[in-house]
């Protein structure tokens, strides 16, 4: 029922109005479904509904409207679900809908709308398809295999808006750059955010927030530089970063911080050069920054700090030249910067950089500790290091 018709089923329950189930109903025509749910009107399931049709479900539930759950539906279409939940409107779970559809899901929750969970949904949208997912208030609850595509996750969760945990989603080139900015929060990032350049770069931007990284912003060149910039904060990082060049470079950017770094990373040449800079900091680095030339090279530079570092930095050649350089200060090195060839731990406290101990460190490697406080460089307590 009620296809083939522009706007056909537009206020379908307002004013506390309501309609139990749409199937097969409201295709084919632009605005199909625009403002379907308006002023508390409510409306249950959508199933393989609203297809076919530009910006089909633009602002769906709007004004404390509310719709249960969409399935198989708003596919197909330009702009299908842009601002979906509205100005407080609710919208249940999104399961294989919004797909296939130019910048399908930018904006979907906004101005205080609510998403529970979007799954298999908001896939091939183009460029930036679910950019600003969340804005200005607005919240989705989960992200489940959904998004994909180069910069598909672009500011995700932007101005004061919440996005959730977010799973086996937002792949590809640049897919989560600057995923919270402006205040906007992330909370968990899972087997996501991966195969892509740059993919994580400024991924808590300007006072953002995202919770814990695991298995994501791997395999991409710079993929995890300026994660935390401008006041943001990732609160871990596990099982990422790794693989390419320049992984974690700049990672605590001019006032971020970054919590535990665990397993991250690594085989990635140049991957922890200048990991926290500019009053950056990062809290602790574990089995990380390992196997790649010149790893740890200016690890916390230009005022930057970071906590213990721990079994991490370990053979690379020349890994641990200027470590803690022009003001950057490093608490404490263990077990790290092993086998890391000629001259590994040279300079590591250079031109007012400090670091507070070295401990079973430095080893096994030939003019390994060479000048190693210079230019007012401070290292506090060696123990057990620059040994064979």
């Amino acid at each position: 029922s009620c296809n083939d018709g522009d706007d056909v089923c537009k206020w379908m329950a307002e004013n506390g109005g309501h309609v139990e189930k749409v199937e097969h109903s409201c295709n084919n025509k632009r605005r199909a479904c625009q403002e379907m749910a308006y002023e508390g009107g409510t409306v249950g399931d959508v199933v393989f509904s609203c297809n076919d049709a530009s910006r089909a479900c633009e602002e769906l539930a709007m004004f404390e409207g509310h719709v249960e759950k969409l399935e198989h539906s708003c596919n197909n279409a330009d702009d299908a679900c842009q601002r979906m939940a509205y100005e407080g409107g609710a919208i249940g779970d999104v399961v294989s809908s919004c797909n296939d559809s130019d910048a399908a899901c930018i904006g979907m929750a906004s101005d205080g709308g609510k998403v529970e969970k979007v799954e298999r949904s908001c896939n091939n949208g183009g460029e930036a398809g679910c950019a600003e997912i969340a804005i200005e208030g607005g919240e989705v609850g989960k992200l489940d295999h959904s998004c994909n595509g180069d910069e598909a996750c672009f500011d995700m969760a932007i101005d004061g808006g919440r996005v959730g945990d977010v799973v086996s989603s937002c792949n590809g080139e640049a897919a989560c750059a600057e995923l919270a900015i402006e205040g906007g929060e992330v909370g968990k990032l899972e087997h996501s955010c991966n195969d892509g350049e740059e993919a994580c770069v400024g991924i808590a931007a300007d006072k953002g927030h995202v919770g814990k990284l695991e298995h994501s912003c791997n395999d991409g060149d710079d993929v995890c530089k300026w994660m935390a910039e401008n006041g943001g904060h990732v609160e871990k990082v596990e099982h990422s970063c790794n693989n390419k060049r320049r992984a974690c470079q700049e990672m605590a950017y001019e006032g971020g911080t970054v919590g535990d770094v665990v397993f991250s990373c690594n085989d990635a040449s140049r991957a922890c050069e200048e990991l926290a800079m500019f009053e950056g900091h990062v809290e602790k680095l574990e089995h990380s920054c390992n196997n790649a030339d010149d790893a740890c090279q200016r690890m916390a530079y230009e005022g930057g700090a970071i906590g213990d570092v721990v079994s991490s930095c370990n053979d690379s050649d020349a890994a641990c030249i200027g470590m803690a350089s022009d003001g950057g200060k490093v608490e404490k090195v263990e077990r790290s910067c092993n086998n890391g060839g000629e001259a590994g731990c040279a300079e590591i406290a250079i031109e007012g950089g400090e670091v507070g101990s070295v401990v079973s460190s430095c080893n096994n490697g030939e003019f390994a500790c060479f000048e190693m406080a210079k230019g007012e460089g401070v290292v506090k307590r060696l123990e057990h290091s620059c040994n064979d």
